[in-house]
């Protein structure tokens, strides 16, 4: 009887001394692990304004289907190496002479052996009819059609009204949208374009980014008088070779891909437009669907944002592109119910206060594009983050639960997640961004999943545009490599050992060197309570065994019964742990 009653009390010491070296080892815990006890994070339960979001809209026939993923999440915890499905082609640019067509009278020959892939061209924004000597080119978006010709002198055709009629293939094309360079890099025929608008008051051109060779002369105003088409995001009713393209940041990533094949007509290059966009395509809708099945438990809110100075404000970019690419990459596109716009720093904070991930794609000048610069504009600083971290850390801890993000400590200032658009930038500083993401949609997806997670795609992948602000990643120029006239582009990584389960809430929110984490210091304050509360009930034991070995207590009505002890199911000290641990 007595020696059972010796062995409930070793295991119940033993259980002490288990819980002793818990409390001791609690600091050292992983952060992930640690995180805070008794404190949660719920994104999307925080403080106002609330976010809200909207499914995808439905994509043209060419783009990927809408992604219904419900997953994000922070940090990365996986260590295995990706799996990938390359993407590659045998195509390289190709020149048919044609030359015999500006003399030819009569649609004996055809001088357009390259066509298009009509089967690959439903629902696109643009159709092409090909006839022996022209081809008649629709553009349903600006509703303007178009003769493209190898004769001499345009042919009189009867029931067409083109606005415009050019001579193909071009060799002095004029742009007033960067991002046509992107597509014509793509084609093999940066040569083609001559003249692009300079974003300053001089002549040279400070908006380009290719590194393909490209001999460009500037303008501004009236396009020079040697381009034989203009292409312009709004073009002039007048003039005879200006074309507009009404690009828009609600059109589809895949879509606006899509217009490699309309200025490979420009250009007699369409096997190598279909070439191009069968890889684009392919690599952006397998990463998509790898992303939409990976293991991410928590979706984060992503921001695209530029700042304006001509009216000092914060402009929210809200349109179908970046909504699709982002959900694309496992992430949810922040819309604010209150606006688009911020036009105070203290507006800009408050609607910032859940936003996991911040991409600003404002061109600043090189004196201005540096994070304290950045700091003074929006009115954050790395002080007050930690402050205000730390605030609500300690509010959640003594009311009981929920970690409440603060205005001046949101995520994606606590977790490093400060990106911009100029990781690949000129020497001026032009963002390569905006010259080529429009063409290359899955550079622009893998990027926002490299992002989030690094090793999802693992350490042989290399970012194009987007650069961490946070740890002052410098810019870089572009490089030839894979972007004039590819045989192949990066591959689709379908990591499906992927797991992430982490949430918003930072395990140190880039404290400076040499201060204990708020983690850290959580640990600590568990450790010791932990520590204490043994000790107390040590004494307690200690006291009990004493009392025992005077004298045993038996149930009362029960003579002979073994000694009376507490029922294990209401010790206190039996409870399942609460709390992140």
């Amino acid at each position: 009887m007595r020696s059972h009653h010796f062995r409930r009390q070793g295991s119940w010491v033993q259980y002490l001394i288990a819980v002793i070296l818990v409390g001791l080892l609690a600091p050292s815990i992983n952060a992930q692990a640690v995180s805070q006890p008794a404190v949660t994070t719920t994104q999307g339960t925080q403080t106002p304004p609330a976010v809200a979001t909207t499914d995808s809209t439905t994509n043209t026939a060419t783009s990927a289907p809408p992604n219904t993923s419900t997953a994000t999440a922070p940090s990365q915890t996986s260590t295995t190496v990706p799996s990938s499905t390359s993407t590659t082609t045998s195509a390289t640019p190709t020149t048919t002479d044609i030359s015999g067509c500006l003399t030819a009278t009569d649609d004996s020959h055809d001088w357009f052996p390259q066509k298009l892939d009509y089967s690959k061209l439903v629902d696109a924004d643009f159709n092409v009819t090909y006839f022996p000597r022209y081809k008649s080119v629709s553009n349903f978006r600006t509703g303007e059609n178009m003769m493209l010709y190898c004769t001499e002198t345009p042919l009189n055709i009867s029931g067409v009204d083109f606005k415009v009629k050019v001579r193909v293939p071009v060799s002095n094309a004029a742009i007033r949208d960067s991002s046509v360079m992107g597509y014509f890099d793509l084609l093999g025929a940066t040569s083609a374009v001559k003249y692009s608008n300079a974003i300053t008051t001089s002549s040279s051109v400070t908006n380009l980014t290719s590194p393909c060779g490209a001999n460009v002369q500037g303008f501004n105003g009236s396009a020079p008088s040697g381009a034989d088409v203009i292409f312009s995001p709004q073009a002039d009713p007048n003039n005879m070779i200006d074309l507009s393209l009404k690009f828009d940041d609600n059109m589809l990533p895949l879509q606006k891909a899509t217009y490699v094949k309309f200025f490979s007509l420009f250009v007699n290059q369409e096997n190598m437009a279909d070439s191009v966009f069968d890889m684009v395509n392919s690599t952006y809708t397998c990463q998509k669907q790898a992303m939409n099945t990976a293991n991410i438990a928590h979706r984060k809110n992503v921001t695209w944002m530029i700042y304006s100075s001509t009216d000092n404000t914060f402009n929210f970019q809200t349109g179908q592109y970046y909504k699709t690419l982002t959900e694309a990459a496992g992430a949810n596109l922040t819309i604010f119910l209150t606006g688009t716009t911020a036009f105070t720093t203290d507006a800009l904070r408050n609607m910032l206060v859940n936003n996991s991930v911040l991409i600003d794609m404002t061109q600043y000048p090189s004196s201005n594009n540096t994070i304290s610069a950045w700091y003074g504009l929006t009115g954050y600083s790395a002080q007050g983050v930690i402050n205000a971290n730390n605030a609500q850390t300690q509010s959640a801890i003594q009311n009981g639960g929920l970690y409440i993000n603060s205005p001046d400590a949101p995520p994606f200032m606590r977790n490093g997640e400060l990106w911009r658009t100029d990781y690949t930038a000129s020497s001026n500083g032009a963002q390569d961004w905006f010259n080529r993401a429009p063409s290359r949609p899955d550079l622009a997806l893998m990027d926002l999943v490299a992002a989030q997670f690094p090793d999802y795609l693992g350490s042989s992948y290399t970012r194009t545009f987007l650069r961490n602000f946070t740890s002052s990643e410098t810019s870089h120029t572009a490089n030839s490599n894979g972007y004039c006239a590819p045989t192949s582009i990066e591959s689709c990584i379908d990591n499906t050992n992927f797991v992430n389960t982490d949430s918003d809430f930072s395990t140190n929110a880039k404290l400076p060197a040499g201060t204990l984490s708020q983690p850290a210091k959580i640990g600590l304050i568990v450790g010791g309570s932990v520590l204490g509360a043994c000790f107390i009930a040590a004494g307690f034991v200690a006291l009990r065994t004493k009392l025992k070995n005077r004298a045993s207590f038996s149930k009362l009505n029960e003579p002979g019964d073994d000694e009376f002890e507490m029922p294990g199911s209401a010790r206190p000290w039996d409870a399942p742990p609460t709390g992140n641990y």
